[in-house]
């Protein structure tokens, strides 16, 4: 009887078992060579999918022959053949072809390597997981202009930017207004006042959807499915000012790792945190109003990506997570849009199941 006992005592669970395989699984997921077969297998579903993007058309035809006429079987019924992949011929016929097929998977590049860094900084900078530019309002500020852009005039692309400087330096100075109002800094909660400053933007949207409908789909507040025109003008003015945001992203990341750990050391080895603070809230502002102007905004990315990669790999370094974000934001969008592009299936819709997934682990981890 007791023999029996000790053996069911000491026999382990399945609960157990379980715990036991997820603990050595996270060991060896943390490892570098685990790290780098990771980044290089989602590099490479990056690389594939941004060919896909390109080359990838199914398209059935009729079979013909050396004098363009239909070829039929012995049935007399005729003979249809599917093909998968244009030609590049195809794509380089024309500008305009060149145009349609290069212009979204470049943009989805440019929108992969600066909005999930700059989610990672302003989560350093707020000191709050849940910080992104989507929900500190910079990116339905950057909506909000280019809709105004749509209303009062389509053609001049410009004028987003102009709209979206304004909206957005509106958004930082509420944010420094209401910082200054408490001289400690503890009841300020810049998520909340995202929230807000988020709700009276889209409901400003709405308002001049509902006055412009011939001009501005309502749902585009909703779902962010932007009626982007594909023109180089676009990505020669956006494209330049991404890249340099993202520089300067990784000149701060010294500074952005010191804040990480400890914001009183950071000030004691006299880094102006509130300098760092406000630098990426601009260069933030900067980076949605030029990603807005060339592509449909994603909204979580900034926030879900940074949180996938810390919470996998359990690393916080900013420059390891700026490095890592791109790799998974480069998958992930490339993907996506492949998805949208042939299915008809929302970015930001793919986005959000992700996003519900990780903010319950988050919200476990905490519980």
């Amino acid at each position: 009887m007791v023999y029996n006992e000790l053996i069911t005592k000491t026999k382990p669970s399945f609960y157990n078992r379980f715990c036991e395989f997820k603990n050595r699984f996270r060991i060896v997921l943390r490892t570098k060579w685990s790290i780098s077969i990771i980044c290089f297998l989602l590099l490479a579903l990056a690389a594939i999918m941004f060919a896909f993007n390109i080359f990838y058309k199914k398209e059935t035809s009729f079979l013909l022959d050396d004098k363009n006429e239909i070829v039929f079987d012995e049935a007399d019924n005729p003979i249809l053949v599917t093909k998968y992949f244009r030609a590049w011929s195809d794509i380089t016929k024309t500008s305009e072809s060149l145009r349609i097929y290069l212009f979204s998977p470049i943009a989805k590049i440019l929108v992969s390597i600066s909005i999930p860094i700059a989610g990672y900084a302003i989560q350093i900078t707020t000191q709050n997981k849940l910080s992104s530019p989507s929900t500190l309002g910079y990116v339905p500020a950057s909506i909000l202009a280019y809709i105004c852009t749509l209303a009062i005039n389509p053609t001049n692309f410009y004028l987003t930017y102009v709209f979206g400087f304004i909206f957005s330096s509106f958004v930082i100075l509420i944010k420094l207004v209401l910082q200054h109002t408490d001289s400690t800094n503890n009841k300020f909660k810049p998520v909340l006042i995202g929230f807000a400053i988020s709700a009276l933007i889209s409901t400003i949207g709405v308002l001049i959807s509902i006055l412009k409908p011939n001009l501005v789909n309502t749902s585009v507040i909703w779902t962010g499915e932007l009626a982007n025109a594909f023109e180089w003008e676009k990505l020669y003015v956006s494209a330049p000012l991404i890249l340099a945001c993202t520089l300067v992203f990784f000149i701060l990341s010294p500074k952005l790792k010191i804040m990480q750990k400890d914001f009183i050391l950071a000030k004691t080895l006299g880094i102006n945190t509130k300098a760092v603070y406000w630098t990426v809230a601009v260069t933030t502002a900067i980076l949605c109003i030029s990603t807005i102007t060339i592509s449909s905004p994603v909204f979580l990315l900034g926030l879900i990506i940074p949180n996938i990669v810390k919470v996998f790999f359990d690393r916080h370094d900013p420059l390891f997570v700026f490095c890592v974000c791109i790799i998974f934001s480069l998958a992930l969008n490339q993907t996506s849009l492949f998805i949208s592009i042939n299915h008809n299936f929302s970015t930001n819709l793919l986005i959000a199941i992700i996003a519900f997934v990780v903010l319950l682990f988050m919200m476990r981890k905490r519980t």
